[in-house]
């Protein structure tokens, strides 16, 4: 096995990320002016467009509830949310480890948000829990506090479910809540989840005027917002593997998973990597990106290492490809990463007694710092004695500690998405589970988004 050297620069840059936010939050002052300042840069008129076409939809009368991404296009976000009416103290936000900025959760907590944090203790003790566990024992409490407000609030009449991942929905289901319930969906892995939304409203479970709506099936999630992620996630891998004295030109790669994310990751591969190799259950998807030229079938490639790249949303579901790079014998250096949800790509390697970080991370590790616990490369071995490096502890790679992962124009579109999402759940009682062109009384929204993205094509581009 090739033997790779390392260059520490990156941990550094990653951790240097974390001392800004502690120095910032250190310092009142300073933290008012990054926080004037952020607004400032992450301004968001595409919401602003929202509400004006939904100016009559009020919250005044609902709870929040929701499982985030805490960065910094949150913030305008939450305030659109304020300007309907919501009321602070009724807006309760869970934060998931990897994507949870420090300064954007200590600006919506002195909103008057209740933000539930991970623990302090959570990079030690990761070990013992893993994040998806974690993440279930949040939302949870997020739900608890949603419920208390509910049944506190005489007025309260709807429930709103901002959620990611279905990882809130089995909790509202189990709460009791007998309010109305907007759920609104964002990732597809989660869409499954409004099913049983939709089979607890007609058996009387919940509201017959809930409402569930997934901007997850927008052509312009799939499409425009899947290859950001996938061009953020392949920076992030390319700056990770530097550290070895890796590049992806010398590299064969596999990506396990060929959704929306999988194949954009495999279009943006196209002219990074030596070779490209897809799996995935679906026939179909592997050869639609074969006939493109995208994929190639698996040979003896002649490359220096391999990179597993796991996108199929599902439990240990990247270590397909592990286990076939295995059964073909290859024995090059492996480096693991995920652009899924959580850490459940490789979860059975989490699970392995020799986990360690590794040395260019631990060399800026402290006591002190989360993020080089939660954003470091780790080394493992299975249980054959393979050896690995998995990339950012297996959360996805797109995170990297920075108060942003994809580009402002990208992830406000997909704010005002969810925004709207809201606004017509909130305006249609008991719609369906997808947004519609005629839940989106506006084609002015279309167009913005249209405009914005550069694209040309029809103003159909959002909706399934």
């Amino acid at each position: 096995m090739k033997s790779l050297s390392m260059k520490p620069d990156y941990p550094s840059v990653v951790l240097q990320r974390e001392c800004w936010a502690q120095r910032t939050l250190a310092n009142p002052a300073l933290a008012e002016v990054a926080e004037r300042a952020l607004l400032d840069a992450y301004r968001m008129p595409m919401l602003g467009q929202v509400l004006a076409t939904y100016s009559k939809v009020s919250l005044k009368r609902c709870v929040l509830v929701g499982m985030q991404h805490c960065l910094a296009s949150q913030l305008p976000l939450v305030a659109a949310l304020l300007k309907l009416g919501l009321e602070p103290s009724r807006c309760v936000l869970g934060t998931k480890p990897y994507s949870a900025h420090p300064f954007v959760v200590q600006v919506l907590r002195r909103w008057g948000c209740t933000v539930i944090d991970q623990p302090d203790d959570y990079a030690a003790s990761m070990a013992r829990m893993p994040t998806g566990d974690a993440l279930q024992s949040v939302a949870r409490d997020v739900v608890d506090e949603g419920a208390v407000r509910v049944h506190e609030g005489s007025d309260v009449d709807c429930l709103i479910v901002l959620d990611d991942g279905g990882i809130l929905g089995q909790s509202v289901k189990n709460a009791g809540i007998r309010a109305r319930v907007v759920v609104i969906e964002q990732t597809t892995s989660g869409v499954e989840m409004l099913d049983s939304f939709r089979r607890m409203r007609a058996e009387g479970g919940i509201s017959k005027d809930s409402s569930f709506l997934a901007p997850a099936r927008t052509r312009w999630k799939r499409r425009y917002e899947a290859r950001a992620i996938a061009e953020a996630s392949l920076r992030e891998i390319e700056n990770r593997l530097a550290i070895y004295d890796c590049r992806l030109a010398q590299a064969g790669v596999v990506v396990v998973g060929l959704g929306a994310i999988g194949a954009a990751t495999c279009e943006g591969l196209a002219d990074r990597a030596a070779s490209v190799v897809g799996l995935d259950r679906d026939a179909s998807r592997v050869q639609l990106l074969q006939r493109s030229h995208l994929i190639q079938p698996l040979a003896h490639r002649s490359v220096d290492y391999w990179v597993v790249i796991g996108a199929t949303g599902k439990v240990s579901g990247g270590s397909a490809g592990v286990a076939m790079l295995h059964k073909w014998g290859y024995s090059k250096p492996l480096f693991l990463a995920s652009v899924s949800s959580s850490d459940v790509e490789y979860r059975g390697l989490l699970e392995m007694p020799e986990l360690e970080l590794s040395p260019a991370w631990r060399a800026v590790d402290s006591p002190s710092s989360r993020y080089a616990k939660v954003f470091g490369d780790y080394i493992c071995k299975d249980d054959d004695g393979h050896r690995f490096t998995l990339m950012s502890r297996g959360h996805p790679v797109n995170f990297n500690g920075d108060i942003e992962h994809i580009d402002k124009n990208v992830i406000e579109c997909t704010r005002a998405l969810m925004l709207a999402g809201v606004c017509v759940g909130i305006a249609n009682p008991g719609r369906g589970k997808r947004l519609s062109r005629s839940g989106f009384r506006a084609a002015e929204l279309a167009q913005w988004i249209s405009v914005r993205s550069g694209s040309h094509e029809n103003q159909l581009l959002l909706f399934d």
